[in-house]
């Protein structure tokens, strides 16, 4: 009788500690992530993936609500650090649904995520963040594919991809450029039922800027992001919406909606047109959710006449004809492998500064490139009898930077610009050419993140710029 009541005992003893032993899992571990030691261990697993500085204030889970971290604050590359006052990005919370069962055998396996309030910062700056690897010196030399598009007068040529820089980068897989056909769209309906539900990625009041050292406002800016994106799983349709979009300050119209479309592994961004500067505009691209994470955008402004481009500031300009074409691709996860390139076209522009003669620009254009880390704008020019604008800049991979750009006219209207373009009342260097009638004058920008310096001719001392 007694071993009987003592193995009663021992039974109810396991039984305490099967119901108890994971309330106190769950309750340690939980207390373990809202402590310095937890919050560091989280911290340095985030850190060792991104390579950057980062904190967070805590983290908390549940078999009913997944895995939430709070207050994760990842800060910008050092060198850019003292430049900019915000984090590269800053998360109210991101809560994640694992497949608890996946979980258990090592595996992560999300059913959903959900991002409260992210807020990124993206400096142009990091491109001299970007590995760069050795590049043949023939390859170098060699002429962009766009320098072909040397006539303001015809039509953008096709863009095609720029040379590959030296140890080959994957190409982005087929799939991303036939997701449109017909028979991958009938294969991917015809399996849909044997996929598992859709993982979706969900953005609830996110923020998104580019910012540069050369200007104190964004460059661009998305504000109140709202919307849900599909990762994976069965073929969906959604999208993505913001309160405002705005280039240089301009508001832009079209960008506030942006229509997703998920068949595996491609996420596609459907057709958006919209208008910013006075000039209409079309974007798309798709995204592959395969190894390396290829993507490819696409922009086109379509040819239009008579339009009044509206910038803030003081030249007013309007444009017989304009057209552009661009493209960027490359491996998300390898930005070794980004590469993009870009043409502008224009005829007829008359440009005027107020209270100054009004200047017709025959034709003009404008050749942009980024490869291997390197932003490069090799010739951008407008070109008439009375004035010519030419210029070129280049931004290398380690941070270096510079630009020039020559105005030719006469030395009258000359001075005129220079009102603008002087930070000082100190008359400008005029460079003197092979006619009395015209001159040049030579503005210069060049240095490295944080350290940029603005020559507003050949003779002036510089003048920083931050």
């Amino acid at each position: 009788m007694a071993n009987r009541h003592g193995k009663r005992k021992v039974g109810l003893v396991l039984l305490g500690l099967a119901i108890l032993t994971p309330a106190l899992a769950f309750g340690i571990s939980n207390l373990f992530l809202v402590s310095p030691k937890g919050k560091a261990f989280l911290a340095s697993r985030i850190e060792r993936k991104l390579h950057l500085e980062t904190n967070v204030q805590g983290a908390s889970w549940s078999p009913w609500n997944g895995i939430t971290i709070y207050g994760l604050r990842v800060e910008q590359p050092e060198q850019l650090k003292k430049a900019f006052t915000k984090p590269l990005l800053s998360v109210q919370s991101i809560r994640l649904h694992p497949d608890w069962l996946a979980l258990v055998k090592r595996r992560l396996e999300l059913k959903g995520i959900e991002v409260v309030k992210p807020d990124l910062t993206l400096p142009i700056e990091l491109l001299s963040q970007i590995p760069r690897k050795d590049v043949d010196p023939a390859l170098v030399a060699k002429p962009p594919d766009l320098a072909a598009v040397n006539s303001a007068n015809k039509q953008p040529q096709e863009l095609k991809n720029p040379p590959e820089e030296t140890g080959q980068q994957p190409p982005v897989p087929p799939t991303i450029a036939g997701i449109e056909e017909g028979s991958t769209e009938a294969r991917i309906e015809s399996v849909s039922e044997l996929l598992p539900p859709t993982v979706w990625f969900n953005l609830i009041d996110a923020r998104l800027r580019i910012v540069s050292l050369m200007r104190p406002a964004p460059l661009w800016e998305a504000i109140g992001i709202n919307g849900s994106v599909p990762l994976a799983g069965k073929p969906s349709r959604s999208e993505i919406s913001a309160t405002r979009v705005s280039f240089l300050e301009n508001p832009a119209s079209g960008l506030t909606s942006i229509p997703l479309k998920w068949n595996s592994p491609v996420l596609a961004l459907g057709s958006i047109k919209g208008e910013m500067f006075g000039l209409d505009f079309e974007l798309g691209g798709h995204v592959g959710f395969t190894p390396g994470i290829p993507f490819r955008f696409d922009a086109l402004v379509p040819e239009q006449t008579d339009s009044e481009l509206r910038i803030d500031g003081p030249i007013e300009a309007k444009l017989g004809k304009v057209t552009a074409r661009g493209r960027s691709q490359g491996h998300l996860l390898s930005p070794a492998s980004w590469q993009g390139q870009g043409v502008v076209q224009v005829t007829a522009v008359d440009a005027e500064i107020p209270g100054q003669q009004k200047t017709r620009f025959d034709h003009g254009q404008a050749l942009l490139l980024f490869q291997n880390g390197v932003l490069r704008c090799p010739d951008a020019r407008l070109i008439s009898e009375q004035a010519s604008i030419i210029g070129n800049a280049m931004m290398l991979s380690d941070g270096r930077m510079a630009g020039i750009a020559r105005l030719i006219a006469a030395p009258e209207s000359l001075l005129a610009i220079s009102k603008f373009t002087q930070p000082d009342s100190k008359a400008p260097h005029l460079t003197p050419l092979s006619t009395p009638q015209r001159a040049a004058l030579d503005l210069q920008v060049f240095g490295r993140p944080g350290k940029l310096f603005y020559k507003p001719n050949p003779m002036a001392d510089p003048v920083p710029l931050q």
